[in-house]
């Protein structure tokens, strides 16, 4: 059988116990927490021990990264950094019990590239959440880019709906390369 570690290793740092099952044994699992060689970051859900990623909050919580944490990812500038990870979770959907701290926001429905939210679906959650200032400069940045087209972004923030809505638009209108 493999080691669990190994296992974590190929799944990206974080797996669920199904996952891990899959290729370990349970004591091998409940042997590896007792040695904290890996760590329970939420119900069923394991990771390795050192790693302070953002998307490991993401998947503790069953979300993806989104706002200025997806920001960072897409190469984006940001006026200034989160202090916890941002994660979008699915409309109706708990928090979950975790030991990593983390910014939650719910939607109905999230386009994503790997656990991160896309470049432009990130330029309107931060047009949708932070001020002014604050948003012109992801808008901007991903513009400069070439992440996002000014075309795209423009035919998106109309078809927004909800909160923040007519502040996206105000943005996207305001950005520029």
């Amino acid at each position: 059988m493999a080691d669990v570690v190994e296992v974590l290793q190929l799944q990206g740092g974080t797996a669920n116990y199904a996952q891990l099952r899959g290729s370990v044994s349970g004591r091998s699992v409940r042997t590896a927490l007792a040695a904290e060689r890996i760590r329970r970051i939420a119900k069923g859900v394991y990771a390795l021990p050192l790693q302070a990623d953002p998307l490991i909050a993401a998947r503790a919580q069953g979300g993806v990264l989104s706002h200025e944490s997806a920001a960072i990812l897409h190469g984006f500038d940001v006026l200034a950094l989160p202090t916890t990870p941002q994660v979008t979770v699915r409309r109706g959907q708990h928090r979950r019990k975790s030991s990593l701290r983390c910014t939650l926001h719910w939607a109905d429905d999230v386009s994503t590239i790997d656990g991160v939210t896309t470049g432009l679906r990130t330029v309107l959650d931060c047009a949708r959440s932070l001020e002014l200032a604050g948003a012109l400069t992801v808008a901007d940045s991903a513009l400069r880019l070439g992440t996002v087209q000014h075309d795209d972004l423009s035919r998106a923030a109309a078809e927004l709906r909800g909160p923040g809505c007519r502040r996206a638009r105000a943005v996207v209108e305001a950005a520029d390369a």
